[in-house]
């Protein structure tokens, strides 16, 4: 969330390892410690990713309480919803929130989403959302396989793009 103003693209490291702490309670931990290490001197930005959809809400509502500034938000990745699904979620995490939402799709190796569509129907969904701030992508594939998304949405969003390559 640094630098949003001018860019088009933004880097974060948005506590992006959350999802990988051995319990809820140390995630909140995590976010509120680093809240308070901030100092409000830069914006915090807390990963909601969870395994449900009612376990990403009660951690948007936490990064809420804890003053976090931003969420990232993924799609649910224990089940692939369809892409209404996908709205009503990212929805559900903006309410809960009351915060600015970076969204981050994850492609496969198809060249799609968890959910089955390609990146355009991604961003025509997002770009709806008010709340949503940036659109990121992650992968499972690798840099060089993202590529040609990143491009879209770079010609394509009006929002800020966050990228990670987390595979490959």
């Amino acid at each position: 969330l640094v630098g949003l103003g001018g860019g088009k693209t933004l880097r974060h490291r948005a506590l992006n390892r959350l999802a990988h702490l051995d319990t809820d309670r140390e995630r909140r931990q995590v976010v509120e410690s680093t809240v308070e290490q901030a100092a409000g001197r830069v914006p915090v930005v807390a990963n909601v990713a969870a395994p449900s959809p009612q376990a990403a809400l009660e951690f948007a509502y936490h990064a809420r309480e804890a003053g976090a500034s931003a969420v990232l938000a993924v799609p649910p990745y224990v089940r692939k919803p369809t892409i209404d699904g996908v709205m009503t979620y990212y929805a559900a995490i903006a309410e809960a929130a009351q915060l600015p939402v970076i969204v981050q799709v994850t492609m496969e190796q198809t060249g799609t989403m968890l959910v089955g569509s390609e990146i355009g129907a991604a961003l025509n969904m997002l770009e709806c959302f008010p709340e949503v701030v940036a659109i990121g992508m992650n992968c499972a594939t690798g840099p060089v396989e993202m590529a040609e998304h990143i491009r879209f949405l770079s010609q394509n969003s009006t929002r800020p793009i966050s990228i990670q390559p987390n595979a490959g």
